[in-house]
């Protein structure tokens, strides 16, 4: 059973992406509540290497095998831990903050 801290944290995590023009792989209705992938939008994102200059790991690559196109590139967000649910606003504005990083990078 989901918590409305997970739920919250998914939901807001997945519209500051949205609002910065990312664009989500899972189709709307099914989303996961705690993962977060979407589509990258720089090589830099898909490796992983954009968010560790900004002090974030990510899982990279994210290969879904069902039968995805050549060139498809994705990056994960994990958003577990008991630290990010017991504070979901903090937790989305240091987001925020690196999200604003990557997409300078």
């Amino acid at each position: 059973m989901y918590t409305a801290r997970q739920v919250e944290l998914g939901t807001k995590v997945r519209k500051l992406l949205a609002d910065k023009g990312y664009v989500s792989v899972a189709a709307p209705g099914f989303e996961a509540t705690s993962i977060v992938v979407m589509y990258a939008t720089a090589p830099e994102q898909a490796n992983g290497s954009a968010f560790k200059q900004a002090g974030v790991q990510i899982a990279s690559g994210v290969p879904l095998q069902v039968g995805e196109p050549e060139g498809f590139s994705a990056f994960r967000i994990c958003l577990f831990g008991l630290d990010k649910w017991g504070d979901v606003d903090g937790t989305v504005a240091r987001f925020a903050e690196t999200l604003d990083k990557v997409v300078s990078a």
